[in-house]
């Protein structure tokens, strides 16, 4: 499922630094000269800069962390902690850079600059499968704000996002408008009716339904039949069917603690085991049904756009 949300981290590789004009703090440190051995002063924001520049994420990340520690101004903080979760977002840990956005105020902010915030934040909510998190900060988005170019990626991150939600209705709309600003006058109607096709009731994925699993889990062995796993299925059913019967056979010839305590175990071990994996394989069906749909529609909408 990994691969194809690391595809779409494509839109978010752009770099945003804030005005210097925002800047309060000249935090140095010293290093030594490779050539003479000397100690010399260099401002850290600039070493920080230029590790990123360079691809060196990790030490950027460190550089920032620096930065935000000797930092004094509000603005500053804020300006760092972003910094350090594109650090983060370019080494693939999004929920490090989730946390970082989180904690960047937008008080005091220009609008463009709390709404990239807002845009990243939805970046990598999506990148961290936390959907709900997307859905906010996609809710929080002015898309005037943003050039033509931004707007897709937005569009392209919502309309997945709203897949993995399960909200197929809300996915389309945001498909649509996506290609409202993406594909030619010309070209338009055609990319409709295509998009209106991916939508349509046969080609949504086949994915099962929570309320019918919850129930049909009761039953031991049943979620895992429901949800494909036929052999499980069945030595589930087997399992609990043997230990119920011997507990059973226990308490008719006596032995009530054994019965009691074996039973016990048991139904603990198998039964709410069985349950947990059924659960486990029900969103793993799920999600795999939906990452594969999601991957299709992605390729779709960038190859009509193209």
């Amino acid at each position: 499922m990994r691969l194809y949300l690391i595809c779409i981290f494509l839109f978010g590789q752009y770099f945003l630094t804030f005005s210097s004009e925002t800047f309060e703090t000249c935090s140095n440190k010293q290093v030594v000269n490779s050539e003479d051995g000397s100690i010399v002063d260099v401002d850290i924001a600039i070493v920080a800069d230029s590790l990123f520049s360079a691809g060196k994420f990790f030490e950027a990340a460190i550089e920032f962390e620096r930065l935000l520690y000797n930092a004094t101004s509000f603005k500053d903080k804020n300006h760092y902690r972003f910094q350090k979760a594109i650090c983060y977002k370019a080494l693939g840990d999004y929920t490090k850079a989730k946390d970082e956005l989180r904690r960047v105020s937008p008080v005091g902010m220009q609008k463009t600059e709390s709404q990239t915030i807002l845009y990243e934040k939805a970046l990598v909510s999506y990148l961290d499968e936390d959907y709900k998190s997307c859905t906010r900060a996609l809710l929080l988005i002015d898309m005037e704000i943003f050039n033509s170019e931004t707007q897709k990626n937005l569009y392209i991150i919502a309309t997945l996002n709203n897949i993995m939600l399960k909200d197929f209705e809300k996915s389309e709309e945001y498909a649509l408008k996506y290609a409202a600003i993406a594909i030619p006058e010309n070209e338009l109607a055609n990319a409709i009716k295509q998009i209106h096709e991916y939508y349509s009731r046969k080609q949504l994925p086949k994915i099962k339904n929570d309320k019918v699993f919850e129930w049909i889990s009761i039953v031991p062995g049943f979620g895992q039949l429901y949800v494909g796993e036929i052999g499980e299925g069945f030595t589930n059913i087997g399992l609990n069917l043997a230990v119920f019967s011997f507990g059973v056979f226990q308490v008719i010839n006596g032995f009530y603690f054994t019965g009691y305590f074996v039973s016990t175990l048991s139904i603990n071990k198998f039964y709410f085991g069985g349950r947990t994996r059924a659960k486990n394989a029900f969103k793993e069906v799920n999600n795999k049904r939906l990452a594969e749909y999601n991957m299709a529609i992605k390729e779709h909408l960038l190859s009509i756009s193209k």
